[in-house]
């Protein structure tokens, strides 16, 4: 008998990504590999979808993580050895003044790239901040971005960003926002770091 492992546990990580355009069977080819699941009916994907799957090979336990990027693979993305909350929930690590400030430094200005491009990512957590070994922070997973234009006013959902991240205002349902929802977002991430429990 061998021994308990748990479910997370696993000798080998492969990560397999579907590539193409939504909607051409690259979601139920998903849905058959992680919860056998098949329709022969077309889904379209919005955003990315992600599943995983373990298999036992020769007592070796091989996680494969399945990813319909819908499309967004075109977008050619540099390797980042951490994210933020990861690298703040390491034993022993508490960032710096300096580091506080270099890493908001860096989240502000990309979020004023996106914004000055008409782009709310609406989902800024820790765990969507990636940072190489350099230091150098990026924002990742637009999955939850839409364009906006601060001149008109365009309905958008208010069940965006991740709770703890939430504005009050779209915790009581506000359907018209702008980059406030992103600032809110980074200024708790701010608090975050200062704390010390990102």
């Amino acid at each position: 008998m061998g021994a308990y492992r748990a479910d997370d546990d696993y000798d080998y990580l492969f990560k397999v990504v579907l590539i193409g355009d939504s909607g051409v069977g690259k979601s139920n080819l998903l849905s058959r590999f992680t919860r056998n699941e098949f329709s022969l009916e077309s889904k379209s994907t919005i955003g990315v979808e992600f599943g995983t799957r373990s298999i036992r090979v020769d007592d070796k336990v091989v996680k494969a993580q399945i990813w319909d990027t819908a499309g967004q693979e075109r977008v050619s993305r540099k390797y980042m050895e951490h994210d933020l909350t990861g690298l703040a929930s390491l034993p022993g690590v508490k960032f710096t003044e300096a580091q506080v400030k270099c890493y908001m430094q860096q989240l502000l200005s990309g979020l004023d790239y996106c914004h000055s491009n008409g782009v709310l990512h609406r989902d800024i957590k820790g765990s969507n901040l990636l940072i190489d070994n350099r230091g150098i922070l990026k924002i990742a997973d637009f999955g939850l971005a839409s364009y906006f234009d601060s001149h008109q006013s365009v309905p958008l959902t208010s069940r965006v960003v991740t709770l703890w991240y939430r504005p009050p205002e779209l915790l009581f349902g506000a359907t018209q926002y702008g980059v406030a929802v992103d600032l809110w977002s980074a200024g708790c991430i701010l608090g975050e770091l200062y704390a010390g429990i990102s």
